[in-house]
């Protein structure tokens, strides 16, 4: 009877934890699944597969330690960071300023073009992508988090259905007629720019592992539930799992409808989107294409939603990190917190970040909305680049002293987090140096 209870007291403590999780796969199931995986899909059939199943592997430790920090010690992994002094700080504070505008944009803009192809409306993509954007901050302030977690976990379930069935009805399309079909034909300059934005965003930018640590202390003070390592690994590994299997199956659409049939991508977002349903009502019918358009409109919509909370929570918690004594590097060992209870950021500053926020994406939609492709390689390929210093202050953070012995990753999963950070370091360092200097 005691082991029975002591079970049903861990499920119900999971669900009361669960949440974040999906929170991180409405973020990464976005712009770099619909746009990039689809782009692969179309552009080198299967040959993809292997980047893709890398940038998951080797970014799997540097994401798993930020809602792992905060789990173990009740604060979010910017507290980690700061510990490190003051430069990891402040890369982190400016790659975040260089990509945030960008990033709202990009994903209201193709948000807004799906729903206009879906549904036939007569708005211009970029005022319907301001107005997706100051509805999305309204809903934030109105409903704050608990809100947040209902509405994506609704979005993510509409995306199961639609992009599942898709997938399906596409699947038997594709053909492999060798190994060979699994790797790009060559690797020219385009293509290894191509594919450096693709593993940028693949599954997300590695910031995202500072979102996920601040929304494990959220749901944590949304239920009073302080979620146990095992709880937080669970709800973390359901949402990256659902990422990976998500970007196989837009990399299927593309390979399906656009590989070999001489269809190149449009580099407007109005265009894109309407080519993609368009491909979908030509071959699947109109009603599984109006389907399909919808689903990709509730991924790229929980992106938004998503990056809407996510960027000014983390300004918000930034500052409050850093007028924080305790939190400078040098300082006495931290003792666990309360993450239930102990908050870093002020929610009046998280409300003016986000006004700034949603104004300043509108701003660049107005400026550089017509120049979507680029904007999205510019955001992705930024993100390449900052990876390996960003999974370099995760690793050091989670294996510190302010984290328990006890409550650190086995050997094993730091070793793995060592060996995806140098090779992360070798790709941007092979990057660059076959981008400008060879």
């Amino acid at each position: 009877m005691a082991e029975k209870q002591g079970a049903a007291a861990r499920s119900g403590g999971f669900w009361r934890a669960f949440g974040p999780g999906l929170l991180f796969a409405g973020a990464a199931i976005g712009v770099s699944h619909l746009v990039q995986s689809t782009r692969a899909g179309a552009l080198y059939g299967f040959g993809c597969v292997a980047f893709i199943l890398a940038a998951n592997a080797i970014k799997y430790p540097a994401f798993r330690f930020g809602p792992a920090y905060a789990a173990a010690t009740g604060r979010s992994i910017l507290v980690g960071y700061r510990r490190q002094g003051n430069l990891g700080v402040a890369l982190f504070l400016l790659a975040t300023l260089a990509t945030m505008f960008v990033a709202v944009a990009a994903v209201s803009l193709v948000s807004a073009a799906l729903l206009r192809t879906a549904l036939g409306v007569s708005l211009s993509a970029s005022n319907l992508a301001a107005l997706l954007v100051l509805a999305g901050a309204v809903l934030l302030v109105v409903g704050r988090f608990r809100l947040l977690d209902w509405t994506i976990k609704a979005l993510i379930a509409f995306l199961s259905f639609s992009t599942l069935l898709a997938s399906a009805i596409v699947l038997p399309r594709i053909s492999l007629s060798g190994p060979g079909d699994l790797w790009p034909a060559d690797f020219s300059l385009p293509t290894i720019i191509f594919l450096a934005a693709l593993m940028g965003w693949m599954p997300a930018p590695l910031d995202t592992a500072v979102w996920q640590s601040l929304w494990t202390k959220a749901k944590a003070r949304s239920t009073g539930h302080a979620p146990t390592l095992h709880q937080s690994s669970l709800d973390f590994n359901i949402g990256y799992a659902a990422t990976i299997f998500f970007a196989f199956c837009f990399l299927i659409m593309g390979a399906g409808l656009m590989h070999g049939s001489g269809v190149t991508f449009a580099a407007g977002a109005p265009a894109f989107s309407q080519q993609i349903v368009s491909l979908y009502e030509q071959t699947l019918g109109t009603g599984v294409g109006r389907l399909v358009g919808l689903g990709a409109f509730s991924v790229v919509f929980s992106t938004t939603l998503t990056a809407l909370d996510a960027y000014p929570r983390t300004l918000a918690a930034l500052a409050g990190v850093m007028r924080n004594p305790a939190f400078r590097a040098g300082a006495a060992a931290l003792p666990p917190a309360n993450i239930a209870t102990e908050r870093e950021a002020d929610p009046r500053a998280q409300r003016i970040a986000l006004v700034l926020l949603a104004a300043g994406s509108i701003v660049a939609l107005k400026l550089f909305g017509a120049r979507f492709r680029e904007l999205i390689d510019f955001a992705t390929t930024v993100s390449f680049l900052t990876a390996p210093v960003f999974a370099f202050l995760n690793h050091r953070a989670i294996a510190s002293a302010d984290v328990p012995r006890e409550r650190r990753p086995a050997g094993w999963m730091l070793h793995w987090s060592a060996a995806g950070t140098a090779l992360m370091a070798l790709l941007a360092l092979g990057y660059l140096w076959i981008r400008f200097l060879a």
